[in-house]
């Protein structure tokens, strides 16, 4: 019976790979129909206010219009305003269409961003989300008419600051936030199961409609998402008071904002799993109240596919549950002779061993491949092309967490092993229903199911003491897979932490080592640890398809007439162009923040395009002052300008730029200059003017950079990186007096 438990483990974490696989039943959704959506937006670079943008507009116009919807173009200027970052402005034009319902009170909006980044195509950011709003649309007018009407938004800006949603929350079009439920979709990459991973209030209501079409989701990347400073489309409507539902793509994240997020990339798979899941929510929302901010917020999460969901309160009760069945079953054991609780505590300390030596693994191995893979350093998402180095990790801590059991089963019987690992998740599962309640099911159930496994060894058998393991592997598997493609290999002391915890409650059963065992099983590790990463780092091959990323910018002065090359040397190529020891460029161009390390190297002069300005002139309006400023860029196109002060924080009113009038003082404090108040206008066109309202004649510094593409060409096996990389920027220092 031991042996066949034993295997237990793997056949569950291979059936939840499996099942999170985006491998939906054939449906209505047409995954030819919808490449060709992405075939046709996807051809080159269309961020915002580019020639290229406005095609893909008139595209998706083109395509409602082609299935009996009559779109509408709405274009403003706006400005999204946040008192701790660089403001964001531009002139925006989004598509929007409604299918109308029989209530035309209620409505379901369906929102995804038509345009991309300036250095790829976007085809799964956030072509394949367009293309599954346009196919939906197909499907959807086919259908009998739904109670709620369903609404089709496509934004503008998306990638330059959330622009677009910004102006239509604050059009006179928009609804209203009790009466609707937005679903938006997003790509983070380009392949892998289609993950829900952001909710609104009251999603217990949201949750529901996925029961149609399940998605990876868990409420823990809810609780992480709401913490971190990352925006999308949806974080507009939330802020707003309105509720639904994110959903993104990010396998392959590699690709992500680069060259190769191209049609090639998309995965077919994914795309149907993204428009069966969406289709699902939006017919199931289309049909129900979707006042659900009523309703109660939900812990969830899927397991084997399916959906579980429960009321949020129940996280703390429930966490009490497992501390009180961990020491009601702890006690009996005792009572019993299975256990003792000095060896338990030791145990439980001890526990910590490979816990901490998991995430020095990950830290470790990132930086060791950072010293022999120099091109990794540019990838922006952490995550390289191929995934057997994170493989190969999670197999090292495995390794390591069964070493450990071995050697701790020298001092410690089973049921000592699994009543503190039980322990710990109990702890675990407190401290999060306290700070973090929509992640404490991933500690509450295992501790639970644990401790019943703990007190039916004491008193039946004691093959019931892999319990928790198999909790555990169901709810660690899918967070350690997806871990990796979301925060990258930098971030892998998270998912191997949570990987030899699984391993932990499923090894109660591990024979006591012998005396030798432990330095041996200490340097097979190593041993493996390090051939693991020499062959993932060999066989992420670098081609045409698999491109390395390099960081490199154009910078010029026009003040001084400098021109240099700025970026992070991380290969051969790049220190072509960049060296020495890292530089502060923040004072010549305040979005190169000093602490990200940037490399400089002598650059020739160049045509690009540079802020000129046209016209100055100082107005007195009563007791302030203005200053208008008339900016020419040129040559060439500019894919934004950038506007900066240095002035004190009480000195600056207003400063009004492209008709859009955001607010003075000091939006910029983590600046190390003294530019510390900012605005960065995506799409500015080839002249823009600025007005500054002052409320007193003290100084005022104005410094205008212009951002351009890079047109230096590559090796066919480099990318520019997605951080700041394959732009130009170009500087003038004007003095308002």
């Amino acid at each position: 019976m031991r042996k066949w438990l034993a295997l237990l483990p793997v056949a569950l974490v291979v059936a939840s790979l499996l099942t999170i696989r985006p491998s939906p039943p054939p449906g209505p959704f047409s995954v030819e129909r919808a490449m060709e959506h992405i075939r046709r937006i996807a051809v080159r670079p269309h961020p915002i206010g580019s020639a290229a943008n406005a095609a893909v507009r008139d595209y998706v116009t083109a395509q409602l219009k082609t299935v009996g919807l009559t779109p509408s173009v709405e274009r403003a200027a706006t400005a999204v305003v946040h008192p701790e970052r660089t403001y964001r402005a531009g002139t925006v034009e989004n598509v929007r269409a409604a299918i109308p319902g029989r209530d035309s009170t209620d409505k379901v909006l369906l929102v995804a961003h038509y345009d991309s980044v300036t250095g790829g195509p976007g085809a799964s950011d956030d072509g394949l989300g367009v293309a599954t709003l346009l196919e939906i649309a197909r499907l959807l007018r086919m259908e009998p008419q739904q109670r709620n009407t369903v609404e089709l938004l496509f934004t503008d800006g998306e990638e330059a600051g959330t622009l677009g949603a910004h102006a239509y929350l604050a059009g006179s079009a928009a609804p209203s936030a009790d009466h609707t439920v937005v679903l938006n979709l997003e790509a983070r990459g380009t392949t892998g199961p289609v993950v829900m991973f952001q909710t609104g209030p009251g999603n217990s209501g949201l949750v529901s409609a996925l029961r149609g079409g399940v998605p990876f989701a868990t409420s823990f990347t809810d609780e992480v998402y709401r913490r971190l400073p990352n925006d999308t489309d949806l974080t507009q409507f939330l802020e707003r008071g309105f509720t639904g539902m994110n959903f993104a793509v990010i396998g392959g994240s590699a690709r992500y904002h680069t060259t190769v997020d191209d049609l090639g990339s998309v995965d077919p798979a994914t795309l149907r799993q993204m428009g069966t899941t969406v289709l699902a929510a939006s017919r199931e929302l289309a049909q129900a109240d979707p006042r659900v901010r009523d309703r109660t917020d939900a812990s969830y999460f899927t397991v084997l596919g399916l959906l579980v969901s429960y009321p949020l309160w129940l996280a703390g009760p429930l966490a009490g549950c497992a501390v009180a069945g961990c020491v009601a079953a702890i006690a009996v054991a005792r009572r019993r002779g299975v256990l003792r609780l000095r060896a338990l505590g030791v145990a439980g300390v001890g526990l910590l061993v490979p816990v901490i030596g998991a995430a020095v693994v990950g830290w470790v191995s990132w930086q060791g491949l950072l010293l022999w893979r120099t091109d990794y350093r540019a990838l922006f998402s952490g995550e390289p092309y191929w995934s057997g180095v994170a493989a190969g990790l999670v197999l090292v801590t495995v390794v390591l967490g069964l070493v450990w059991a071995g050697l701790a089963r020298r001092r410690a019987t089973e049921a000592e092993l699994a009543g503190a690992v039980c322990v710990w998740f109990a702890v675990l599962a407190v401290l999060l229903a306290v700070f973090v309640p929509g992640a404490a099911y991933l500690f509450t159930w295992p501790a639970i199911v644990g401790a019943a496994g703990v007190f039916l060894s004491a008193v039946h058998r004691p093959f019931y003491l892999s319990a928790a393991g198999v909790v555990a592997v169901l709810l660690f598997t899918p967070l350690i897979v997806l871990f990796f493609p979301a925060l990258g290999l930098g971030g892998a002391p998270v998912p191997l932490v949570l990987t030899v915890l699984g391993v932990l409650a499923c090894v109660p059963y591990v024979p006591p080592a012998r005396r030798r065992a432990g330095p041996v099983g200490i340097a097979s590790i190593v041993v493996l640890a390090v051939v693991v990463l020499v062959a993932g780092a060999v066989l992420d091959r670098v081609d045409a398809r698999h491109p390395a990323q390099v960081s490199l910018l154009y910078t010029a002065d026009a003040d001084t007439g400098r021109a240099r090359w700025a970026g992070r040397p991380a290969g051969d190529w790049q220190r072509r162009y960049v060296s020495g020891g890292p530089t502060s460029l923040e004072a010549d161009f305040p979005m190169l923040l000093t602490g990200d390390g940037y490399h400089a190297g002598p650059a020739p002069a160049e045509q690009v395009p540079t802020p000129k300005v046209t016209g100055l002139r100082a107005v007195t309006v009563g007791s302030a002052r203005e200053y208008v400023v008339d900016v020419a860029i040129g040559p060439g196109t500019a894919t934004g300008l950038a506007a900066y002060l240095d002035a004190g924080p009480q000195t600056v009113e207003s400063v009004t730029i492209s008709g859009v009038r955001l607010p003075g003082g000091h939006n910029r404090p983590f600046a190390s200059t003294p530019w510390r108040w900012g605005v960065e206008l995506a799409g500015p066109g080839t002249s823009v003017r600025l007005t500054v309202r002052a409320r007193d004649t003290r100084p005022i510094r104005l410094r205008l950079v212009a951002r351009g593409t890079l047109t230096l060409p590559l090796p066919p096996d480099l990318t520019w990186s997605a951080a700041d990389s394959g732009e130009t920027l170009a500087a003038r220092t004007v003095q308002l007096k």
